[in-house]
């Protein structure tokens, strides 16, 4: 019994220490995708972190109300440590050097029967 009652709080505890701290990459990518759906908007479906070779990549959706420039404006000042790459009337490409690797996040402008849909990808890679 008493090997049970061990193995248990062991597996108990390995749960609550990964739910406790994710990997510092998990939150980063949570952090972007926080921080880029404007006030009235909504997530839609996101998907990974999943490797692809040496990078890791994560996307998501979402839905605002905002005109694509005023969601432009918004989002850079919301992701204050990227730096604009490329801006136009149909995507967004900004990019953080961090510790030997690029943390790059593109938003891409999407046809929407009503509002603004937007299409957005993180992406860490070797720098």
């Amino acid at each position: 019994m008493p090997r049970r009652g061990m193995a248990a709080g062991i597996a108990a505890f390995s749960l609550f220490s990964c739910l406790r701290s994710p990997d510092p990459m998990g939150r980063d990518i949570q952090s972007v995708k926080d921080r880029s759906v404007p006030p009235g908007g909504r997530l839609i479906p996101s998907y990974g972190p999943r490797r692809e070779g040496q990078a890791i990549r994560a996307s998501w959706e979402l839905e605002t109300e905002m005109a694509w420039n005023d969601y432009v404006a918004w989002v850079v000042a919301q992701l204050p440590e990227f730096h604009v790459r490329a801006s136009g009337v149909d995507g967004l490409r900004m990019s953080r050097p961090l510790e030997g690797d690029v943390y790059a996040v593109t938003f891409c402008r999407r046809a929407a029967e009503k509002g603004l849909l937007i299409e957005a990808t993180f992406v860490a890679s070797p720098f």
